[in-house]
């Protein structure tokens, strides 16, 4: 057996979703609209996929999902490494020595500043091992439950449809990233984008100055609103009304009081809801970083949410 680690020229995306299905052992098919959503459309600027071969059979890989980071007004090349698995029979050190000397060379070509995980506890070490990753930021994770009532008066709240690209862009507009933040890139386009995840809903919400995407979810058959993220006006910052307003807004239109948030965002008053402790998060949600150009200024990391990755 020997095998080789190469960019993928073509992802086949039916045999990926399958081949990951079967290295996770997924209770629930993988859908491949969902990988070619996440690669290719996502955070807009494209996927490196390193494949994992033996002869020219694909046995695992490693995806680098390329995002553009906002740093002290400049802009800077990111990639989130997503989607690692190796199939049985091919598991071992050599085989993640293999993937992730070619995603270093590919950092290194293609010139990306900063390599960024968001593992499960299991691949925390694999990453820290075969890449360097580091510790870098630990998300908050909180839960609450909004209050009963009629819907807060004034604002705009509505279910997310691709059908209406042309109605939804002049107000996600408003909402795009001001080139003084320091997280990630948004502008109308790519929210729009972020939105057509397969097999998931998503609200918007406004009130004023602030705006929040929403989606139903279920976990361990419990019934919940995620908050998936929170964008301000360009120069402001919300006010505790108008959290509470687009909190219950959500929570009010998918019909599931209990709410839950993960992330960090600076020009919030407060996390919402209740910030659980360490000792009973249900996941680490430890971002893991890389600089490849560590002489110039450090990330810095103002706001940075569910909808900056592919959890949401």
């Amino acid at each position: 057996m020997t095998t080789t680690a190469e960019c993928e020229q073509r992802v086949d995306y039916d045999a990926t979703a399958k081949m990951m299905a079967e290295a996770f052992a997924a209770r629930q098919p993988i859908l491949p609209a969902r990988l070619q959503w996440l690669y290719d459309r996502c955070f807009s600027f494209g996927t490196t996929v390193i494949a994992l071969r033996d002869g020219q059979r694909k046995v695992g890989q490693i995806a680098m999902v390329r995002q553009t980071m906002l740093l002290n007004g400049k802009r800077e090349t990111a990639a989130q490494l997503v989607d690692l698995f190796v199939v049985p029979g091919y598991r071992g050190k050599q085989s993640l020595r293999l993937l992730y000397d070619e995603v270093e060379r590919q950092f290194i070509k293609q010139e990306i500043r900063f390599a960024i995980g968001m593992p499960n506890a299991r691949a925390l070490g694999v990453n820290a091992h075969f890449f360097g990753l580091q510790p870098y930021l630990t998300l908050p994770f909180s839960i609450g439950t909004s209050r009963s009532g009629p819907a807060p008066q004034g604002g705009l709240s509505l279910r997310f449809d691709p059908l209406q690209r042309e109605q939804l862009l002049p107000l996600l507009s408003q909402f795009r990233s001001a080139e003084t933040d320091n997280g990630l890139l948004w502008n109308e386009t790519m929210l729009f984008d972020r939105l057509l995840r397969p097999a998931q809903q998503y609200g918007i919400h406004v009130f004023d100055n602030l705006l929040l995407i929403s989606s139903p979810r279920r976990s361990r058959g419990i019934a919940y609103t995620l908050l998936c993220g929170f964008l301000v006006r360009s120069g402001c910052h919300a006010t505790q009304r108008e959290l509470d307003d687009v909190v219950r807004s959500a929570c009010l239109m998918w019909g599931r009081r209990l709410f839950a948030y993960v992330g960090t965002n600076d020009k919030l008053p407060r996390p919402p809801g209740l910030v659980l402790p360490r000792i009973i998060r249900p996941s680490p949600m430890l971002v893991q970083l890389r600089d490849f150009q560590p002489n110039k200024p450090p990330l810095h990391l103002n706001r940075y949410e569910l909808i900056d990755f592919d959890y949401a």
